[in-house]
């Protein structure tokens, strides 16, 4: 689609938009609500110009003209944005922010996408679809590019042709080509009296907001669906599940995605299609639980297709929580999913994820790593508020389930005297199966953990911090020796289910300290 839209402020004057529709097929118009470049203002025109766009049955966004340099002032911007512009009143295209102040072009790529982000993040906080206006040369060389298009891109190009070099149709939802009059013309490429900014609209907006709210349309949202409770008991199912032994091609949720769209090759094999997001659509498919954008096999397709109406603060992460990482904050894509199985304490958060090292496990996350959350449609029966929440005691005993998880190795880091994060670091994930029930892990390039190696030269294994065969084996047989066996296997190089549990014995006792 190529849709006429202009916009307009309180500088063009009375534009008769019935007339426009009448004369030049408009289709929408997007209105200046207000700025901060000489303090925070209204747009003089903003109130009569949305009246008169509404009554000449128009589709209508809004834009603001912000001049903030750091992130708590865009914040404050996009407040006052909603508080007098967008709040109350009905949308059908995305509100904006208008960047082109020539002094924010002196901040570093990084700095300006994330004053942009922080304020279209506020917008969708607010209930209101975002994106971000600017110049087509800004677009591709002033900001961190492949970050904007998770927003309603809006660039301006003055020139006859759609501005491919930032993206096609499709990917930049309009184009602002130049100038346009009403009554005659062609457009026009320079300011030029008795023109009106001439824009082109790709993308059907009023097809995806919810009614002309500014929201993305939720799927479901007025019919019960399953708890939290439900999607924690699909979720722990699976814990444990590690996708190379399964006897089937690929993985499960692989296969469960595959059957659900028709998709064959989302079934595998495991290690070259990434699941994580494929189990979380599983685990909220089984469960009964709808959230707009699942099922996915793609964090960005899911947040692009409607999640992002289920956004909220990370600030108010709470048990059932889908959270969306983004391990660095620079890449065009987030890497990452899992669920919430708690609320914060100490800057991380607890979780369960798939594929991760090929299985599904628990973790803690740093908050920092976190890029959104994701509330889906729960059927009223919410998770313990965060005040309610009780925290580990580290001090009690471990309940022995096999599961070597954040408290177990919290636990063996307090006796061994290494840093206490519940966490094993540095790891290798090709050993996975060494450590079958230790999931408290992360895989991050092999540097080694300070936990391991101070394990190794406990149990005399070689000391490099990466937990492989011989470690567990020495693990294991050091728990034969100080009476806490390891089942049948005894000591075979993989540390299962009664290994986890004999150490789970040995911590209780103290034994390791």
């Amino acid at each position: 689609m190529r849709e006429l839209v202009i916009d307009v402020s309180k500088w063009d004057g009375d534009v008769d938009f019935s007339l426009w529709t009448e004369l030049r097929d408009l289709w929408g118009v997007v209105i200046k609500g207000g700025g901060s470049d000489v303090g925070r203002y209204v747009d003089s025109w903003f109130a009569r110009n949305y009246d008169k766009a509404r009554a000449a049955g128009v589709h209508v966004g809004a834009y603001y003209y912000s001049a903030a340099m750091s992130v708590s002032e865009a914040i404050d911007d996009a407040d006052h944005f909603c508080d007098e512009c967008l709040d109350g009143r009905e949308w059908d295209l995305p509100a904006y922010i208008d960047v082109e102040e020539r002094s924010q072009f002196t901040l570093s790529r990084g700095e300006l996408t994330r004053i942009a982000c922080a304020f279209m993040d506020r917008l969708q906080e607010r209930g209101h679809r975002a994106g971000v206006y600017t110049g087509g040369s800004a677009f591709c060389n002033s900001f961190e590019t492949g970050r904007l298009y998770d927003y309603a891109d809006w660039v301006a190009s003055w020139s006859a042709d759609w501005p491919s070099y930032a993206g096609e149709p499709g990917e930049i939802g309009m184009w602002q080509q130049g100038g346009i009059r009403l009554a005659d013309g062609d457009v026009v490429y320079d300011d030029v009296p008795g023109y009106t900014d001439c824009d082109w609209c790709a993308i059907d907006y009023p097809a995806t907001m919810n009614g002309g709210s500014g929201l993305p349309e939720p799927a479901a949202t007025t019919t019960p669906t399953g708890s939290v409770e439900d999607v924690m008991r699909e979720a722990y199912a699976d814990l444990g599940y590690y996708a190379p032994d399964d006897p089937e091609r690929g993985s499960k949720a692989g296969r469960y995605m595959a059957e659900l769209t028709g998709e064959e090759w989302m079934a595998g094999p495991s290690w070259e299609i990434w699941w994580c997001c494929m189990w979380v659509s599983m685990v909220l498919d089984k469960a009964g639980v709808r959230c707009a954008g699942f099922p996915s096999q793609n964090t960005d397709v899911a947040l692009n297709n409607g999640a992002r109406a289920h956004l909220v603060d990370k600030s108010q992460i709470r048990r059932g929580d889908v959270l969306i990482f983004d391990w660095n904050w620079s890449t065009d894509a987030t890497d990452h999913i899992g669920f919430a199985t708690g609320s914060p304490y100490g800057g991380y958060v607890p979780t369960i994820e798939g594929n991760v090292g090929n299985a599904v496990a628990e973790r803690q996350r740093a908050l920092s790593t976190i890029r959104y959350v994701v509330r889906p449609d729960y059927d009223g029966q919410e998770a313990t508020p965060r005040s309610d929440v009780v925290r580990p005691d580290y001090e009690a005993d471990l309940v022995i389930d096999g599961s070597v998880g954040h408290l177990t190795v919290h636990k063996w880091q307090s006796q061994m005297g290494t840093y206490a994060d519940g966490v094993i670091s540095g790891q290798d994930a090709d050993h996975y199966r060494y450590r079958r029930n230790v999931y408290s892990i992360e895989h991050d390039g092999g540097s080694g953990s300070q936990l391991v190696e101070a394990i190794q030269a406990k149990v005399g294994a070689s000391i490099d911090g990466i937990w492989g065969p011989e470690t567990s084996r020495k693990v294991q047989e050091w728990l034969i020796d100080h009476g806490y066996g390891c089942g049948p296997a005894g000591a075979d190089d993989h540390f299962g289910h009664d290994s986890a549990c004999a150490l789970q014995r040995s911590l209780n006792d103290g034994a390791w300290s």
